[in-house]
């Protein structure tokens, strides 16, 4: 980790990076109230695996399995699904009924794909935080979406 810069001062010279940097961004990562418990719990589980990631860096690409966990525990919920519908059942009849903004279709399907390749590797894969930030930011915005936006909303 000493060769990651955490941003850069006012005079262009890198700062360091620290976990509280992780955490810093991990905890503008909200969750709603409006969010169910189960839901709420396993991103706090991603958030939390994203700080420490300090320490295991391979906890970055767990944060981002964890929180496509819960964009599917949330889909699976809200739409009263029970446990035989696919992941892409999901995506689908939520995009269909405007639960989820279509502005997510394309995100949605790859997060689908991504799910799909965590849930049935035959290796750990290691990503970048570049990678890892604005996957884990798109849950917590799927997931929002879900359970908060009224359906007054442009879809």
């Amino acid at each position: 980790m000493r060769l990651f810069i955490g941003g850069r001062d006012p005079r262009g010279e890198p700062l360091p990076f620290t976990q509280e940097l992780l955490q810093e961004l991990a905890d503008s990562w909200e969750t709603h109230s409006r969010v169910p418990t189960g839901v709420a719990d396993q991103l706090t589980v991603s958030r939390r695996l994203f700080v420490h990631s300090f320490h295991a860096y391979e906890f970055a690409t767990v944060a981002v399995a964890w929180s496509l966990f819960a964009v599917e525990a949330a889909l699976r919920v809200k739409l009263a699904a029970g446990t035989s519908a696919s992941l892409k059942q999901l995506v689908n009849r939520a995009l269909q009924e405007g639960l989820v903004a279509q502005r997510f279709a394309e995100q949605l399907e790859a997060a689908r794909l991504l799910r799909n390749s965590f849930s049935h590797a035959a290796t750990q894969s290691i990503w970048t935080y570049g990678m890892v930030v604005p996957a884990r930011a798109v849950s917590h915005e799927v997931v929002a979406d879900v359970y908060v936006q009224s359906s007054a909303d442009t879809r």
